[in-house]
């Protein structure tokens, strides 16, 4: 043990010496975080190229994805290796803290969204599993961007990322060109069509490799991630501006080109013909919108291998499985992917003219326009699917999380007490998380988790007090929102509810109420309006609240600014209760009530799809509200809402309105006037005016569920095996073992 410690000692020093000419004694906490990044990297790497050689007969599955979130990569991966004390002990807690150091990592995140939480659980799963998978990204070194909130409102700064996530970045030497516009020449040579792209834009794609490690195994995977600076700098928002609709385009195809192309090089490297392509590789696009990597593949096989159309057909057919999880249509109009990419949008018109030829002739009377690739101007990639002959694998997986990386490695004091009570082994096999549904009927096991939420509040609390110089109660009511900020998952909502508790304590600073803090978090996108209004407004009132000492501790409310990673484990380790309140209809994954709930917390959601999932398996532990999904849909089809009715016969919510407008010296007069005209003006499109008294009668009920804490944390505990449901590794081992 002494000599590993040693020989850990030595190379962290010879690392420093090599770039930063200093000793371990005098160097800062940069440049031995640097070190000790590079230390663990030669074993990471020499992991990741003995499982690629180890993995070279075996079947391929190729991921990708736009986005990834892998989060802080030095604490992942001394949790992974279990080096913890073996580094610590070689550093010296006389020279330097190992906890110290973790906290110079910074967040890797190469998204904005659930997508970015999936994609690195499944990609955590398939290297614990042992899947020989490569995961394709796009390097996006300004991220999305990091989000600073005053009285303003959101600002947007650059992600700094960079400066510390690039020591985990393992730059290939391979690259690869793609075209852009100019326009197809069409020869006839040897009785074959031969088109030839020309005054095209070539981009010189380069590429860097980031690691998946396993825990406590060798085996490795990585994820390739590909960069032109002119393009993939910056994740695109969405837009309905048309040059940003056209970068966001560029970015998918060169996603999609050089994966593709990246595959196709490792392929024939083994001397197999590309015509067997399908017995060794299956392509998993994630996203719908990476749909469009079939007729590139396709256009790849007939321009650069000159294959005949029905092979390339053939191979294209076997070669590609389509993760049903985010169906964002491809919305690009036809000219747009025919002046970016021509060539492309050749194959495709193709493609959907042979397509409707089959279904006109298996059924000469029936309707195309529903199954047609290309319609009114439109691009439908979805259909893309369909056209394959249902050869291509359509996978509709459960969401998923990874239970190493959000209970684990983010909550580790709860996570050791269920391995001692349980007795297993849960991070290599966590399906003994069910035992925990008998454990829940213990009031000792229940009262210990209890306790351990009670700690982490507490260190929330102390968070709160360094970081805003404001006192929290730490038995109060933990309320947490943590979503992307828009009009369709109404933050106004819960909003709309504040301003009223906060007015009924004006009026009563006496009033006997259950004390509640609230924390939201979220980014509004760049271009979206409303969404950076609603921040502002949660911004003002917070500060408004927090500095009112006559309502005490009764009530507060935080929004967090750019909360990544690191601090996301905060807040689901602490909080009592998650929020999800989308509408139903335009609902949006919200993993955070589903991290925050195996976690131990409750949760309160409108009666959209997903929180009905959990309801199912989390019985009265998920408080649901509002409208169903048929009633929403019956609302808009019959345009049978009026929003002014609410306005008018619902006091407090018309209280709370006018406090939005400027009543009440709350706030600016107009200040919120595009908020206010969005609920009453506009008549209220995502229906929070009718939703408001169901969440406030529901919101009376948690208050008094609270109270009694023993049936609470016994909830709470039962909430935590939902994780047995929704792990990555149980929705691979399930829902992926057709493919695997």
């Amino acid at each position: 043990m002494q000599n590993e410690i040693r020989n850990i000692r030595k190379d962290i020093q010879d690392i420093l010496y090599q770039h930063q000419a200093t000793v371990l004694e005098e160097a800062s906490k940069g440049e031995i975080y640097r070190a000790t990044c590079y230390y663990l990297r030669q074993t990471i790497g020499k992991n990741i190229f003995d499982t690629q050689k180890a993995m070279a007969d075996r079947k391929r599955y190729v991921f990708l994805s736009l986005e990834y979130l892998p989060g802080d990569l030095l604490n992942k991966h001394i949790n992974y290796m279990k080096v913890y004390e073996e580094i610590q002990e070689a550093l010296s807690k006389e020279i330097v803290n190992l906890d110290s150091i973790l906290k110079e990592d910074r967040s890797i995140e190469l998204g904005k969204s659930y997508m970015g939480l999936y994609t690195d659980s499944i990609m955590d799963s398939f290297s614990n599993l042992g899947i020989n998978c490569s995961g394709y990204g796009l390097l996006y070194r300004d991220g999305y961007f990091k989000q600073l909130v005053d009285e303003n409102g959101q600002n947007e700064l650059k992600d700094d990322w960079w400066s510390r996530g690039k020591n985990w970045l393992y730059k290939k030497e391979h690259r690869y060109s793609v075209d852009l516009y100019g326009r197809v020449e069409t020869r006839f040579i040897d009785g074959k069509y031969k088109f030839d792209q020309v005054e095209t834009k070539k981009l010189d794609i380069r590429c860097y490799d980031l690691p998946y490690a396993s825990k406590e195994s060798d085996f490795y995977l990585k994820i390739r991630l590909f960069e032109d600076l002119n393009y993939t700098n910056k994740m695109m928002p969405k837009s309905a501006n048309q040059s940003d609709r056209e970068r966001k385009l560029i970015q998918r195809y060169i996603l999609v080109s050089s994966s593709l192309k990246d595959s196709i090089r490792e392929y024939l490297d083994t001397n197999r013909d590309i015509r067997d392509f399908a017995s060794y590789y299956n392509v998993l696009l994630a996203d719908s919108n990476l749909l469009i990597a079939l007729p590139e593949f396709m256009r790849i096989l007939l321009d650069e291998y000159n294959l005949e159309w029905d092979e390339a057909w053939e191979i294209t057919q076997n070669a590609f499985s389509y993760i049903k999880l985010k169906e964002d249509y491809l919305q690009t109009e036809g000219n747009l992917l025919m002046k970016v990419l021509p060539r492309v949008w050749m194959v495709l018109d193709e493609i959907h003219h042979r397509y409707i030829r089959k279904i006109t002739n298996e059924n000469p009377s029936g309707q195309i326009e529903e199954k047609s690739i290309l319609w009114d101007g439109e691009v439908r990639l979805i259909n893309l699917a369909k056209a394959t002959n249902t050869k291509i694998k359509i996978i509709d997986p459960k969401i998923a999380i990874s239970h190493r990386k959000f209970l684990e490695q983010g909550n580790p004091d709860l996570f050791k007490f269920l391995e001692r009570q349980i007795g297993d082994n849960l991070s290599k096999d966590i399906n003994s998380i069910n035992k925990l549904l008998e454990l829940s009927e213990d009031p000792i096991i229940v009262d210990e988790i209890g306790k351990i939420k009670q700690k982490h509040k507490f260190e929330i609390a102390q968070m709160v007090f360094d970081q805003y110089r404001i006192k929290i109660n730490p038995y109060a009511l933990f309320d947490a929102h943590i979503m992307q900020v828009d009009e369709k998952n109404r933050q106004l909502l819960e909003a709309l509810y504040i301003i009223n508790e906060y007015m009924n304590l004006l009026e009563n600073p006496n009033r006997d109420i259950v004390p509640k803090v609230f924390f939201i978090a979220g980014k509004a996108d760049s271009n979206d309006i409303i969404g950076k209004s609603i921040i502002k407004l949660l911004f003002k009132l917070s500060l408004k609240i927090n500095k009112d000492f006559t309502i005490k501790d009764k009530l507060k409310l935080f929004f967090l600014d750019d909360i990544g990673m690191r601090n996301l484990s905060k807040i689901y380790t602490s909080i009592d209760i998650a929020e999800n309140l989308s509408i139903p209809t335009k609902e949006k994954v919200n993993l955070f009530i589903l991290i925050s709930m195996i976690n131990g917390s409750l949760a309160i959601g409108s009666k959209n799809k997903y929180n009905l999932d959990f309801a199912e398996f989390s019985k009265d532990s998920m408080y649901l509200f509002g409208l169903e999904e048929k009633e929403v849909i019956g609302i808009y089809e019959k345009l049978s809402y009026n929003s002014h009715d609410y306005y008018y016969k619902n006091i407090n919510l018309r209280k709370s309105l006018d406090a939005l407008n400027g009543a009440y010296g709350l706030f600016n007069q107009d200040e919120f006037k595009d908020l206010f005209d969005l609920l009453i003006k506009y008549n209220d499109i995502n229906l929070v005016l009718k939703d408001f008294d169901d969440y406030v009668t529901t919101r009376r009920k948690i208050d008094s569920d609270f109270l009694n804490k023993e049936d609470w944390y016994k909830k709470s505990t039962s909430n935590i095996s939902l994780i047995g449901e929704y792990s990555s590794d149980i929705v691979v081992k399930k829902q992926f073992e057709e493919l695997f």
